[in-house]
């Protein structure tokens, strides 16, 4: 499960974080702080032997922040992700993923045993999660220009003097000339009064 993100390696290193969270959801958890915002790694592991409740799992998901990546055995089986059969605590876990509008990301390529006797193998399974990861944050990124939304939309007549008025200080900071200069102040004295109404 993840949500959306995009921040650059370099941008993402600022400062880490680590806690584990001891309830019926047993997560790591790593914080990673960048300079837009911060984005939560977890590992989880669900013992079979407690009931988890829908509203157990919304907890769980609203501790962790806005964005954030979750991999593990959360023992709750379910068609949804793959699995043959549904479960009670896999259909509460379903059911509190669509609440939330979580995107799941389980491909038939992930293997639900994963043997680590020898170096290779531990590679290997660490290579393979790192794909997990990727593939999720790539899939709950938003595509098209990153940070640059609108944040208001001004009306035309406001835009037109916003041009003019960036057309006047380009013509006033290549010649200097006085009345370049006064022409510029009154267009933003004029943009200033329309954007006070």
């Amino acid at each position: 499960m993840s949500h959306r993100t995009r921040e650059r390696p370099a941008e993402c290193l600022a400062s880490l974080s680590h806690s584990t969270m001891i309830d019926k959801i047993k997560a790591t958890l790593i914080k990673v702080s960048g300079k837009r915002s911060d984005i939560t790694i977890a590992a989880v592991y669900c013992p079979p032997k407690h009931q988890i409740l829908r509203e157990d799992y919304r907890h769980f998901f609203s501790q962790l922040g806005h964005r954030y990546i979750i991999g593990g055995d959360w023992n709750a089986k379910h068609l949804f992700w793959g699995s043959k059969l549904v479960t009670t605590r896999g259909r509460h876990l379903y059911q509190a993923v669509k609440e939330l509008n979580l995107e799941c990301v389980s491909t038939e390529e992930t293997q639900l045993t994963v043997s680590l006797k020898t170096v290779e193998e531990v590679e290997q399974a660490i290579e393979d999660i790192n794909k997990l990861i990727h593939s999720a944050a790539n899939r709950s990124t938003p595509q098209g220009k990153a940070g640059r939304s609108k944040e208001h939309v001004y009306p035309t007549f406001i835009r037109d003097s916003v041009t003019e008025r960036r057309r006047l200080r380009r013509e006033w900071q290549n010649n200097h000339y006085a009345r370049d200069k006064t022409a510029f102040n009154k267009a933003s004295q004029q943009l200033k009064a329309l954007t006070k109404e």
